[in-house]
């Protein structure tokens, strides 16, 4: 196991709260463990992200270089809707640390 290493973070009295009571509610162990599980959702999500934009930037590349004539506004839809579907599936797939979808829907 890696070190571990302790901070301090300021937080307003209603979010304390709100964590108190998800640990007398026995939903958490510790607020250190709402910390790590919402960490873990947030790199998640951050890695989802990332892949969306890799993603991304390699169709628009394969478009650029792509010789046949453009898209009609109906199959850029289709593409995008593709593509939307390609990026919810990503943001459902479970955490590999938490096994929980991160819960964002695609807008």
């Amino acid at each position: 196991m890696s070190n571990i290493e302790k901070i301090s973070v300021a937080l307003p009295a209603e979010t304390l709260e709100l964590l108190d009571a998800a640990v007398r509610s026995g939903e958490y162990a510790s607020t250190g463990e709402i910390v790590r599980v919402a960490i873990d959702e947030w790199t998640h999500k951050r890695d989802v992200q990332d892949k969306a934009v890799a993603r991304l930037r390699g169709l628009v590349i394969e478009a650029e270089n792509d010789p046949r004539p453009s898209l009609s506004e109906d199959e850029m839809d289709s593409v995008f809707d593709e593509l939307e579907g390609e990026l919810q599936a990503l943001i459902d797939a479970p955490d590999a640390q938490s096994g929980a979808p991160v819960a964002n829907k695609v807008a």
